[in-house]
């Protein structure tokens, strides 16, 4: 008890924090895991914010990931946030991540992730992993060393209960790095694991989200388009820029 009051506060609100996301040597921008929707895949796209609302737990736990999957790993910004979580000083705890609504039964849904001191001390990461990652992590372990890639009855039906509360967008991803090295877990056993248990999302999630990553890409260059040649012009006329909104004395 003297050691939980002793832990630092928690920020009061840690809004419109910034995730710094570097390319690789191509140039291209690569994740393996999605952060999680607000809502369980239906007939309809509900509207939602383009940011993701992530909220967090303020207990600090050890952190995990799976054995043999990959994961994503993002720089936070300075912040009231990243300064509350580097005033531990430690680096080896996490803060769980989640995305409400995020679960077929809804709530507060299963964390996809967490907050972790970088090892330096001197900075903060979001670390992505799959959903549910704490459940997949005893599930792979016991598959992999335990059941050496034969798994019994009871394991089968606790994976594909797994399965079955799994947003449908991370079968692909969960799927083909479970295929790679160096878990190398065989085809046949992976299509006898998920069968008919994996969520399907309905014929026109698919289009809907290819429609608004389009809309999305096309807002995004023009405003870019747009800032470039306002600096362009700024830079030959050799004045300074100025808002459009400030009046003239």
């Amino acid at each position: 008890q003297q050691q939980q009051q002793q832990q630092p506060r928690p920020p009061p609100s840690a809004l419109n924090q910034l995730l710094h996301v570097s390319p690789n040597e191509r140039g291209q921008f690569q994740g393996t895991w999605p952060i999680p929707e607000t809502f369980w895949e239906g007939e309809r796209l509900p509207r939602r914010s383009a940011q993701p609302t992530i909220h967090f737990d303020p207990t600090p736990r050890q952190p995990r990931i799976v054995d043999g999957l990959p994961f994503d790993k993002y720089a936070l910004s300075n912040s009231p946030l990243t300064r509350w979580v580097l005033s531990f000083r430690k680096t080896n705890i996490c803060f769980h991540c989640y995305i409400k609504g995020s679960q077929r039964s809804g709530g507060k849904g299963q964390a996809f992730g967490y907050l972790k001191p970088a090892s330096t001390g001197n900075s903060v990461n979001l670390v992505v992993l799959p959903y549910d990652f704490e459940q997949l992590a005893l599930l792979v372990h016991q598959l992999v060393k335990v059941h050496r890639l034969h798994p019994v009855p009871a394991w089968s039906q606790r994976f594909q209960a797994y399965v079955s509360n799994l947003p449908s967008y991370y079968a692909e991803p969960l799927r083909h790095t479970m295929l790679m090295k160096p878990l190398n877990i065989p085809q046949r056993l992976i299509s006898d694991l998920w069968g008919p248990h994996v969520a399907k999302p309905p014929p026109t999630y698919h289009a809907a989200m290819q429609r608004l990553k389009l809309a999305n890409k096309s807002a995004v260059d023009q405003l870019f388009q747009r800032l470039h040649t306002t600096i362009s012009e700024q830079h030959q006329s050799n004045t300074p820029i100025t808002s459009s909104s400030s009046s003239s004395s």
